[in-house]
């Protein structure tokens, strides 16, 4: 049976809309649950702005046998707009 795993990407209210999805299609996010950017480990390339750090890094929710996950796109990576809010994988 084929699978999808729709990534959406939001510009900051990535965390709204998955407990809004998580009340209405049930179960519970999985891994770490909603990871956010100050969760991750520091990287010198890549500095977090403190204005980012409660942004939402991934997190991914069951739905059936596939798996919905997203993020926020921090406001340095330009906006998420139509055509660059979800990927297919």
């Amino acid at each position: 049976m084929a699978h999808m795993n729709p990534y959406l990407n939001f510009n900051g209210d990535c965390a709204q809309a998955f407990e809004f999805y998580k009340s209405i299609l049930g179960g519970e996010f999985v891994g770490p649950g909603m990871m956010r950017m100050k969760d991750a480990p520091p990287s010198p390339e890549h500095p977090l702005d403190p204005k980012d750090a409660d942004l939402v890094m991934h997190v991914a929710l069951p739905v059936g046998s596939n798996i919905l996950m997203g993020s926020d796109c921090p406001p340095a990576y330009g906006p998420v707009s139509q055509g660059t809010a979800s990927f297919i994988s």
